[in-house]
């Protein structure tokens, strides 16, 4: 069964976007921690709505909008967010927008950032919005604690996967028009290939001691405002969506005066939530298929927008 896009006026969201750059007048537009620490705080207790963008009234299969600031999932609220700290307009916010979550900055399906290990992380840090920041976590000797997982990501079958429930349109269309649709969304694997890939992470026992401790001195080597994926290596999905993947969750580490915490839109408590980076971990820590962490830390590169 297909499901309805929400449709979000985008006049609204130009205003509204005009009223969050007001917010952050006063802070240079260079320091992308501040504005991440701003906009990520801006929408806590906003709800968790799974897949809550899409292509826009133009896509074809997806016409949830480019943008809004009313619901997130994980990854669309750190894009979201990250859009906002590098932009300075409604101009350059959808401008990076789509070049943060599409090839070529192209809204469409296919060229969507489907893979976190694959596309998001090696295109974003292509463009320069990014940096594998993991391999310079080190332990009390100085020594690199990182470890890379590998892994087949089969986009091909990922896509043969896809069914109505993926199809998410503002008008209403017939059965056979469902089922036409179906099938050339899932021919788009016809153009696509299997790729080994790899992704570095910290392991969740290096982060604590015997005790269960966490190891301040590991932790607070995370950077300010970075982003953090949760690593499940080789992580065997294909009965559900046709392949492996590495990573389950993404979310920001954010030091507060409560603490160095997790800011996240979470499935599981239904909307954008701040807990403790060490308490999330520590709960993880014997989880069958969690390993640890990557850290991505963000860089504040300058591109004119375009229509």
């Amino acid at each position: 069964m297909m499901n309805e896009a929400t449709q979000i006026d985008a006049s609204m969201i130009e205003l509204q976007s005009i009223e969050l750059y007001k917010e952050v007048a006063k802070i240079g537009q260079d320091d992308i921690k501040k504005r991440i620490i701003h906009f990520s705080e801006r929408f806590l207790g906003r709800p968790y709505a799974i897949g809550a963008l899409g292509e826009g009234e133009r896509g074809l299969f997806d016409q949830n909008p480019l943008l809004r600031f009313d619901r997130f999932d994980c990854l669309t609220y750190v894009n979201t967010v990250l859009a906002l700290s590098l932009s300075q307009n409604y101009c350059e916010l959808m401008h990076y927008m789509k070049r943060i979550n599409y090839y070529d900055g192209v809204a469409r399906y296919s060229n969507r950032f489907h893979f976190t290990s694959y596309d998001w992380n090696l295109q974003n840090q292509a463009q320069g919005f990014l940096t594998d920041y993991t391999a310079n976590i080190v332990d009390a000797e100085g020594v690199p604690l990182m470890v890379t997982a590998k892994t087949l990501i089969d986009k091909p079958a990922w896509f043969q996967h896809r069914s109505l429930a993926d199809i998410k349109l503002v008008r209403h269309v017939t059965d056979d028009e469902g089922q036409q649709l179906l099938a050339s969304l899932q021919q788009q694997a016809d153009n696509l290939s299997k790729s080994d890939v790899s992704i570095n992470y910290v392991p969740t026992k290096s982060l604590f001691d015997k005790q269960g401790k966490v190891i301040a001195a590991v932790l607070n080597q995370i950077p300010n405002a970075s982003i953090i994926e949760i690593v499940r290596p080789n992580w065997d999905l294909r009965t559900k969506i046709g392949t492996h993947l590495h990573v389950s969750h993404i979310g920001f580490a954010i030091h507060t005066d409560a603490g160095f915490i997790f800011r996240q839109a979470s499935e599981i408590e239904g909307g954008v939530i701040d807990v403790l980076l060490a308490d999330y971990l520590y709960q993880r820590i014997d989880s069958p298929t969690i390993r640890g962490i990557n850290i991505q830390k963000i860089k504040m590169p300058h591109e004119s927008c375009s229509n």
